[in-house]
């Protein structure tokens, strides 16, 4: 099993310099800070791409959704899109004026739409895809609330798109507002899956950058309000908040962080400090500000080379190191 992205907070879905809103409201609490909020603005959109290695035979999309203020009676209001060069497979709600069921739209053609009403205030949508080609049946199912509402076989690909490598999210309509949270991206079943945010919350063990936790530990990003070093191989840390109440499996770890150039020649390793070992990520050159932020997955833990346990992720720290670059 892969998890190949996740994400719930502003600095996921930074990639390309896109200008988010943030919501206090509409997520769940127990795992997240803030829900990305689409405004009612055809232009409204935010995406990102999951793999550099467009993906073929299985796929699973799933995220948290809540709806926001119904402005008018509105038609496709929520779209979600997963493409390669072109959009091949789109979900979209407003089929027949409603604004709680949705319809399946392949190479733009209508090919499922809901019976009844399946969408709520807050709810679980899932997508799997089966054999995405241009010569060979594939399938599509829709999930809601881990409820199977839409199912289609057919040709899914098409002659531009190879593959499957990003995802969109955005308004289809100036009537209507939507939220969404917790979005994860897997080659398995994402109905029981969720994403939880671990924010600083305190000092680590050792911090070699100029700054504190305090000074990363914000749910909207600004960069005014940073740790900082011009020099290489030092180390900062940073402990987190925990999980959840109750028991949980950990399928993967994603480190992500966003930074600005302090001078040439300086990169930037992100990872995690776990059962007293610091991993970290490849050497990357930071861009400008928030345009490409960097990340690391770790699908087990790379210290145990075992599935990360509770008590590791209760003691997880983050680890960002400023290294040398030819």
């Amino acid at each position: 099993m892969t998890i190949f992205w996740c994400g719930a907070e502003d600095i996921d879905f930074r990639a390309n310099n896109q200008s988010l809103t943030i919501s206090s409201s509409h997520f769940d609490d127990q795992f997240s800070r803030c829900a990305i909020y689409m405004s009612a603005s055809m232009t409204s959109e935010v995406w990102i791409k999951f793999t550099e290695t467009p993906i073929t035979d299985y796929l699973w999309v799933g995220f948290k959704y809540d709806a926001g203020a119904i402005l008018s009676s509105a038609a496709s209001i929520l779209a979600l899109s997963l493409y390669n060069g072109n959009t091949p497979i789109h979900l979209r709600t407003g089929p027949s004026g409603s604004n709680t069921k949705m319809e399946l739209v392949i190479n733009d053609t209508v090919c499922g739409i809901t019976a009844t009403t399946v969408l709520s205030q807050d709810c679980k949508i899932d997508v799997e895809v089966l054999n995405f080609s241009s010569e060979y049946e594939g399938t599509v199912k829709v999930y809601v609330d881990a409820i199977e509402v839409i199912s289609y076989t057919g040709i899914l690909g098409n002659a531009i798109d190879t593959g499957l490598c990003c995802l969109r999210f955005r308004s289809t309509s100036t009537n209507f507002i939507w939220y969404f949270s917790q979005v994860i991206v897997a080659d398995e079943d994402t109905r029981l899956l969720s994403v939880k945010t671990l924010a600083p919350n305190a000092a680590g063990d050792t911090n070699q950058w100029s700054g504190a936790y305090t000074d990363i530990d914000e749910t909207t990003l600004d960069i005014s309000d940073a740790i900082r070093t011009q020099e290489a191989d030092k180390l900062f840390t940073t402990n987190l908040t925990g999980l959840p109440t109750g028991k949980w499996a950990t399928r993967a770890v994603k480190v992500v962080a966003a930074s600005s150039p302090a001078k040439d020649g300086l990169g930037l390793q992100v990872g995690i400090k776990t059962n007293d070992e610091v991993h970290l990520g490849d050497s990357v050159i930071p861009t400008f500000e928030y345009d490409n932020p960097i990340y690391k997955m770790f699908q087990i833990n790379p210290a145990t080379s075992e599935p990360f346990t509770m008590a590791e992720i209760e003691a997880l720290q983050i680890a960002i190191k400023s290294v040398e670059v030819s």
